[in-house]
């Protein structure tokens, strides 16, 4: 009877130790999954902005925007900042979204104005929470960098199709970004909150931090830099949060962050435990 337990607990005990290495390699795929790679990008003959992708193992699309001007949203950077998207597409139906999680190209509903330059990404979900985003392609680039939404695009068709290309990150990175000690009480967190340190040099930058536990966003904050110089963003979590944290004896978060300049984007997180 003792050798049967035994032998039960041993088959428990591997089968405990093969679900949580599975997780393991899963959570590692998600965070490791490569971004969308955009193939073709530009306008077409009919003024149509158009892109077209392939997807990185394991994940599946979630939005591609166009935009004129590649700043990123700071508190969202898969997407660009709204009031300067000229087109989106994503796989939500009904309304403006047609695509499917599987999508691989997009080309949008009307013509856009042939006066200026326009930017692309695309974004796949990796995982439960985690976005993985392309490099921004830039399509038109002799033309001026004029923000905001475009007006509509000509009556008739210009016949002057024209394509994109990957923009040209800096050889130098002059940003940078970095978590800095997180706290170890949820004491500690209320009164400190968790740093993340942001320094843009040479240009401005965009920055965005978010505080998670269970792959659930607690709070997030956003800034945007002038070139030259640094700031700390410090995230706390809300009251109610802050009432469930010290309800228990100790509790996982995760801490993200990123920051962009001029189409490359650096990404940092940590995880770390807080106690009562």
């Amino acid at each position: 009877m003792g050798s049967f337990a035994s032998s039960s607990r041993r088959r428990a005990s591997a089968v405990a130790v093969a679900v949580a290495a599975a997780a393991l390699v899963a959570s590692g795929t998600a965070l490791a999954a490569a971004p969308p790679t955009i193939l073709t990008a530009g306008i077409d003959a009919s003024d149509h902005l158009y892109a077209t992708w392939k997807l990185g193992v394991g994940t599946t699309y979630d939005h591609v925007g166009f935009a004129t001007r590649p700043e990123p949203d700071p508190l969202q950077p898969g997407f660009f900042i709204s009031a300067n998207v000229a087109a989106f597409g994503c796989p939500i139906p009904p309304d403006t979204c047609t695509g499917t999680p599987s999508s691989t190209s997009f080309r949008s509903s009307g013509p856009v104005a042939r006066d200026r330059r326009y930017f692309v990404k695309v974004t796949a979900l990796a995982g439960k929470g985690d976005y993985a985003t392309s490099p921004v392609w830039v399509i038109d680039e002799t033309k001026p960098q004029r923000g905001g939404k475009p007006p509509s695009g000509p009556a008739q068709p210009t016949n002057v199709p024209v394509a994109g290309r990957p923009s040209i990150p800096p050889q130098v990175p002059s940003a940078s970004i970095a978590v800095l000690s997180p706290p170890t009480t949820v004491g500690a967190l209320l009164a400190s909150g968790v740093r993340v340190r942001v320094t843009c040099k040479r240009a401005p930058c965009t920055a965005a931090a978010s505080l998670a536990r269970n792959g659930r966003p607690l709070t997030r904050r956003g800034a945007l830099l002038a070139s030259g110089s640094t700031r700390t963003i410090v995230l706390r979590p809300s009251a109610a949060t802050a009432r469930r944290l010290r309800a228990r004896s100790r509790t996982r978060l995760k801490i993200s962050a990123t920051v962009a300049q001029k189409g490359r984007t650096q990404r940092v997180s940590r995880l770390f435990t807080v106690r009562r």
